[in-house]
């Protein structure tokens, strides 16, 4: 199941902005819906079912889990 929300205090996330064609916005809007289904309490957001979809082409791809790392280092 997809962890849904702010991550845990201490977290770290990274903000990715990506352009999706109509056709995979769809189908994203398709796994959302059906992750309100499986999980309608959670309130699933796009964000989620995006998020889900990478972890579970990332794990279908055979990638490994990364360690957990601290704060990246700001770009140049």
């Amino acid at each position: 199941m997809v962890r849904t929300g702010r991550p845990p205090k201490g977290g770290f996330t990274v903000q990715f902005g990506i352009r999706l064609d109509a056709p995979l916005v769809a189908r994203l809007q398709a796994l959302e819906q059906k992750l309100k289904e499986e999980a309608p309490w959670a309130h699933p957001t796009r964000a989620d079912a995006l998020r889900a979809a990478v972890v579970a082409g990332l794990n279908a791809l055979g990638v490994p889990d990364a360690p957990a790392a601290g704060r990246p280092k700001s770009r140049p």
